[in-house]
């Protein structure tokens, strides 16, 4: 804000106070959570181009679940891509614009703690409570990512097996999310 009141001050000779506006992250009232979350935690099920499929039981973050279900009921994440793959390291989705850049309206909170081995799913962010909805899956433990974010859910099946491997080992730059809705978590 200070190096933009700069600029305009060069510009047109008067220098603004910067007065930068904060957004706030979504915090979801108890009832929304609940709602939302429909304890115990349900599962997600993520549907790609490539006729695979990939089911999330949401974990210990409940906020930050409930706004994952939340944006996935409201078809957010419909026609999305991985824009961003990371062989054995990570997959990042969820940006209607297919970059880091453009994403939900409203911030959400970190809610770090759990950590980050093969299959978790987490917010993307570019700060502290700066997740607007994009996700990444860990494609591989990813100990650095510990206590720098959010992990909300974790994979526990796919279309072909219990083995979360046989599709996420497949998913290349492009794949393309057709949808995600709640779903029952398998074994319940």
């Amino acid at each position: 804000a200070s190096g933009a009141a700069d600029v305009i001050a060069t510009c047109a000779g008067t220098r603004p106070v910067p007065q930068p506006t904060k957004r706030a992250p979504v915090e979801p009232a108890g009832g929304e959570l609940q709602a939302e979350l429909q304890l115990p935690f349900p599962c997600a099920t993520i549907s790609l181009d490539t006729n695979q499929y990939i089911v999330l039981q949401m974990a210990d973050a409940p906020v930050t679940a409930a706004r994952f279900l939340e944006l996935a009921n409201q078809k957010f994440y419909d026609g999305t891509t991985f824009y961003q793959f990371e062989p054995n390291s990570f997959a990042v989705a969820g940006s209607p614009g297919s970059n880091p850049y453009s994403g939900a309206d409203r911030f959400m909170r970190d809610e770090i703690g759990l950590p980050h081995i093969f299959g978790a799913v987490s917010l993307s962010t570019r700060g502290r409570d700066t997740d607007d909805g994009q996700f990444f899956i860990d494609l591989s433990d990813q100990p650095g990512f510990d206590h720098e974010y959010t992990v909300f859910a974790r994979v526990v099946t796919t279309a072909v097996g219990p083995d979360a491997r046989s599709v996420l080992d497949h998913i290349m730059e492009g794949t393309k999310i057709q949808t995600i809705r709640t779903s029952k978590c398998p074994g319940r």
